[in-house]
């Protein structure tokens, strides 16, 4: 059962990436076209049955408390959200994407009350990162060679690349919610095989690039710089280390802005205009009038994927406004907003104390997983990609992933501790104390390795 948990949990961390499954007609817009949504996927499988095999491992944790105040806030969050299917104007659009956002919520439980352990936590960090090397393998197909056509992705064309993902801002905010992860299993932790991880970091950074998404490029950048002064001063790299990084940064900017600055000084000239400017599709007035629809329908919002038929029929385009906070005030009211607030700071402040563990492994996780949220706090500001059901599940994943990891964090420290006592008795001979005190304290937790495992957590090293 070990061995299928693992499984199940490397499942569920690749299949987020794969967006095909069995489709179901959720009703017919007023235009006359059906609406429909994938009701069951791969990643459906692995959840399930994490869901159905395997008990709440939270229950006794001495983060329990914080864990059941998470597991309400999103139940709150998804019932405020049934509201939308008495005031939205398209009630089928409202369904597809109350589909999405239950399946996103399940999957941010589940990471949350299934990973209880190291290897647990170890299994569910590979597979994500094999989605990263998949969709980088991908983006970097479309980035130099052309459109590669698969079953599940819709080509694309255009000179901004989007993986399996199809919009490339949703592929930019998808990658910074996966990469600071990559970074510090390749660099630090030396997660094997080392040079399989290296090639996936390479690769994913440059579908980074190639994205052109100016609010994730601001995003990664600010967190990265940021942890890496945190990493400086917490010891856990040293002085050279951050002078090799930092000089390493600095040639691959100067490369990339001599090898792409044409394109990337087109992406980036009209942005003063695309924010402040006096058109009806500046983000200004796109704000402006998202502060309209709040005002207008402050409690339960205009209902999921229902913001476009209120906004202001003049502007061009798809209508929406580029702020994830402003939007999902807009289409599920104040409450639902703050709660969504609520939740990413609540996970970010309790998962800061990972930054003084002692063991590299959680310490890289934890402040991957905290640089992942910061990425997107910061790229929502002026990104619109929450409501694309990728960047959805990456989201919640990330809000279940942090209490997952203290959870993990707790169970191997009290093993430690328990192997440290045992040492000690038997140093003394009590073997049939050590044998009582063991039958005692059966601790629901179990690592294979052995005195192996101090040394792949990076207890002693960084």
């Amino acid at each position: 059962m070990k061995n299928l948990k693992s499984i199940l949990l490397f499942s569920l961390g690749f299949l987020i990436c794969i967006n095909q499954g069995v489709n179901m007609n959720m009703g017919t817009l007023r235009g006359g076209f059906e609406r429909g949504v994938d009701v069951i996927m791969p990643l459906d499988i692995p959840m399930v049955a994490l869901m159905i095999l395997y008990r709440d491992g939270t229950l006794k944790s001495k983060y329990s408390i914080f864990i059941k105040t998470i597991k309400i806030l999103f139940f709150l969050f998804w019932l405020l959200a049934l509201t939308g299917e008495v005031v939205a104007y398209e009630p089928a659009e409202f369904r597809v994407q109350l589909v999405q956002l239950t399946r996103a919520l399940f999957i941010g439980y589940v990471v949350m009350t299934r990973m209880n352990t190291y290897l647990d936590l170890r299994a569910f960090i590979l597979g994500l990162l094999a989605s990263l090397a998949f969709e980088g393998f991908i983006g970097v197909w479309q980035w130099q060679i052309g459109p590669l056509n698969l079953p599940f992705m819709p080509p694309s064309t255009r000179f901004r690349i989007s993986g399996t993902l199809a919009v490339p801002n949703a592929f930019g905010a998808w990658l910074i919610t996966i990469i600071p992860l990559c970074m510090r299993m390749t660099l630090y932790v030396k997660l094997k095989p080392n040079y399989l991880w290296i090639g996936t970091l390479i690769f994913s950074l440059a579908c980074l690039l190639a994205t052109y998404t100016r609010g994730a490029w601001l995003s990664f950048i600010v967190t990265t710089a940021f942890f890496s002064m945190i990493d400086l001063l917490k010891k856990k790299i040293s002085t050279r280390q951050f002078l090799l990084f930092a000089v390493l940064a600095m040639m691959a900017t100067i490369f990339i802005a001599v090898k792409y600055s044409g394109a990337i000084k087109g992406r980036m000239a009209d942005t003063q205009t695309t924010l402040t400017g006096q058109h009806k599709s500046s983000r200004q007035y796109l704000a402006q009038d998202a502060l309209r629809i709040v005002r207008e329908n402050p409690w339960v919002g205009v209902g999921l994927d229902n913001y476009r038929y209120h906004a202001d029929p003049e502007i061009p385009g798809l209508r929406i406004v580029h702020n994830a906070y402003l939007l999902v005030a807009a289409e599920q009211g104040i409450p639902s907003a703050t709660l969504f607030v609520l939740l990413m700071l609540m996970v970010l402040l309790r998962g800061w104390r990972l930054i003084n563990n002692r063991i590299g492994f959680f310490y890289h996780t934890g402040a991957a997983s905290l640089a992942g949220v910061i990425n997107l706090l910061i790229y929502y500001m002026v990104g619109v990609d929450y409501n694309l059901f990728e960047v959805l599940y990456q989201h919640w994943r990330l809000i279940g992933f942090i209490p997952a990891v203290l959870v993990c964090e707790e169970n191997t420290m009290r093993w430690l501790m328990q192997q440290q006592i045992s040492k000690k008795k038997q140093a003394i001979g009590e073997t049939s104390e050590i044998k009582s005190f063991n039958q005692r304290h059966a601790w629901n937790v179990n690592f294979r390795g052995g005195a192996d495992l101090s040394r792949s957590l990076g207890i002693n090293g960084r």
